[in-house]
């Protein structure tokens, strides 16, 4: 029994570093490829750039020529003003075309990507609830739909109303 519990173990141990050198090997294979750090991805969304960002009142102004992050479609960015605890994510849909929605799932708190293939957001717990850009969920165990930001576009500038 001890001689198999130890391939076992030797097996297991070779397994993870096979794993960690695949996963090391798709990063270095998407800085060769050119591929964007800043763009969004099924589980990681960037902050937007803070140079972009004016924090009024009761709404963000984006400046969109200063935001490479959101400046294609399918992009998605977290757009936060920690003073009034606003946490939200910004999703360019389209070419014209915006959406801002609270940051976090309903049933877990934690927080959403988008899905760009699908035009759904998903929760990044392991149960992955699914929200409709309307903020509905598509797919459960959250219980509540997800708050929607009123957005305003204007050519290079957006406005996302929080009040």
């Amino acid at each position: 029994i001890f001689c198999s519990l130890k391939i076992f173990a030797m097996n297991r141990r070779k397994m993870l570093q096979n794993s960690a050198l695949l996963v090391g090997g798709i990063c270095i294979c998407n800085n060769a490829l050119g591929i964007d750090s800043l763009q969004s991805s099924c589980c990681y969304t960037p902050d937007i750039e803070p140079e972009s960002v004016i924090k009024g009142e009761h709404s963000f102004i984006i400046d969109l020529t200063k935001a490479p992050s959101i400046s294609k479609k399918g992009n998605a960015v977290y757009v936060d003003n920690k003073e009034k605890d606003i946490r939200m994510i910004l999703v360019r849909v389209k070419k014209n075309s915006f959406h801002a929605f609270s940051r976090h799932c309903t049933h877990g708190n934690q927080a959403l990507s988008y899905i760009p293939e699908r035009k759904l957001l998903q929760c990044n717990s392991y149960n992955h609830s699914l929200f409709d850009l309307d903020g509905s969920v598509w797919k459960g165990p959250a219980p509540d739909p997800i708050k929607v930001y009123p957005v305003k576009y204007d050519k290079n500038k957006l406005e996302i109303f929080y009040m």
